[in-house]
């Protein structure tokens, strides 16, 4: 089966995730607001010790820019299986601050989508980004923001505006182009910033550019691996790793497991602990000072 991100620049994007074990990503930080429709299996997001989670016919909403472990958990005997639906920004009408979302621990809920005429929505809406000529682009979004709406009626709020910090307004910065070799001066220029600068305000807010360089990296490597077929040496060269041996340490250093793992193709440690109730996970440290010299 192939998979791959589809996606329709007026309307969004769409990819299915398939995972045969179970598995923990901890703090794992989204760069778009995704709407997961769970198919088969179980969905978890934990933040400050809360959880919440989504099972078959149901979805939940993970909001751009907002931490969370998550948790994929096949059905007993079978796969997890997904789709991700991520609205562009035309397509959501209300808002709160990332910030606000943190600051307030606010935690997502499930929504039944089992609904037929909510059901038939999102798989109008899915259709419509896989195969743009079914519909119209006015159409096209119409029935995304049908779907956006559905579930902000449910449970309220489903995207956050980029935060004021300047830690998000670089990582919506990197994020834009995950693949690019960036340096600081480019990113301190798109922000008025002399480098000095940009550096200092970083560091009191817990930052550096390496940090975020990193993780927005990892994070585009995770979503690869996830949601497509491509080959782990390919994606590990997207983001400028020649080693493939070399990305493995760095993806395990940041998620606790290695790449082929998440897809299944061997056994990880993290996938016992996935399958029992797990308490408590910790972060992981993303790198210490000398890998930072070497990102």
């Amino acid at each position: 089966m192939k998979r791959t991100i589809e996606s329709r620049p007026s309307v969004g994007s769409v990819a299915k995730v398939v995972l045969r074990r179970a598995i923990i990503l901890p703090q794992v930080i989204s760069g778009r607001t995704t709407i997961v429709i769970v198919r088969r299996g179980t969905l978890e997001l934990i933040r400050d010790g809360n959880r919440h989670s989504a099972c078959d016919g149901q979805a939940i909403v993970i909001p751009a820019g907002v931490p969370f472990d998550i948790v994929y958990r096949p059905k007993d005997g079978s796969e997890f299986v997904a789709e991700w639906l991520m609205p562009c920004p035309a397509a959501i009408d209300r808002n709160v601050y990332q910030e606000e979302m943190v600051e307030s621990g606010w935690l997502p809920h499930s929504v039944d989508v089992a609904e037929p005429t909510f059901r038939d929505s999102i798989n109008r809406t899915i259709e419509s980004i896989k195969t743009p000529t079914s519909q119209t682009d006015a159409d096209a979004l119409q029935s995304m923001r049908d779907v956006v709406h559905r579930i902000e009626i449910k449970v309220g709020t489903v995207c956050a505006h980029p935060a004021s910090s300047w830690a998000y307004h670089v990582r919506s910065i990197l994020e834009a182009a995950p693949t690019h070799e960036w340096h600081a001066h480019e990113v301190a220029a798109s922000l008025g910033l002399a480098v000095y600068r940009l550096r200092e305000m970083l560091a009191d807010q817990g930052a550096t550019f390496a940090r975020l360089v990193f993780d927005v990296r990892m994070g585009y490597a995770l979503s690869q691996i996830l949601a497509t077929n491509r080959p782990i040496y390919a994606i590990a060269g997207d983001i400028g790793y020649q080693s493939l041996d070399q990305f493995r340490m760095r993806f395990l250093r940041r998620y606790g497991v290695i790449p082929s793992a998440v897809r299944g193709y061997r056994r990880s440690s993290q996938a016992s602990l996935a399958s029992s109730e797990c308490n408590t996970i910790r972060a992981l440290v993303l790198h210490d000072a000398h890998s930072e010299r070497h990102l």
